[in-house]
């Protein structure tokens, strides 16, 4: 700073002022996106906390679950009108509601496999609950209803974990 004279250090003190401003906001605008990303992060946990609280503590969702994994759910004339059914809509709609959140990419399908995938895929392959989705459908064909209440993004979704456990992944 041999040659400088007066204003060339103030113009130069200004300058590292402004750089250092500069480095101050640049400091706090990733700090603010650190805080966005954690209250993110919390949201998403808070979400499928909640999903995992509704879907499978529910008594009448963990009954049929039960009765779908030890094969002992029966799609017959006793079926319909009972407490089986009624559970089984349940949980069905539950299933359909978290393949919808998928599909909305509100929820992430890593984070639902992870969680609910056994479950999905248990449901969807289990013989009575094809049977029940099969008359489903053709209720919904012959009474010209319509094709949702097939649970059509559940067994979707079903299908995309099984291939995604294959290395299929559509």
């Amino acid at each position: 700073m041999a040659g400088w004279n007066r204003s060339d250090k103030i113009a130069a003190t200004g300058v590292l002022i402004a750089l250092l401003g500069f480095a101050l906001v640049i400091a706090q605008v990733k700090l603010a996106a650190d805080q966005l990303e954690q209250a993110q992060l919390h949201q998403r946990a808070q979400l499928l906390a909640n999903l995992h609280e509704r879907g499978l503590s529910d008594p009448g969702n963990a009954a049929i679950l039960r009765k779908i994994e030890y094969r002992q759910l029966r799609f017959d004339g006793r079926f319909h009108g009972s407490v089986d059914q009624e559970n089984l809509v349940k949980l069905l709609s539950f299933l359909e509601l978290v393949a919808s959140l998928v599909k909305l990419e509100l929820v992430a399908f890593a984070d639902v496999e992870e969680l609910f995938g056994y479950y999905i895929v248990a449901v969807h392959r289990n013989d009575a609950v094809q049977e029940y989705r099969a008359m489903l459908a053709r209720r919904a064909e012959s009474q010209n209803l319509p094709k949702h209440i097939t649970f059509r993004q559940f067994a979707e979704l079903a299908e995309r974990i099984e291939a995604s456990t294959t290395g299929d992944v559509p």
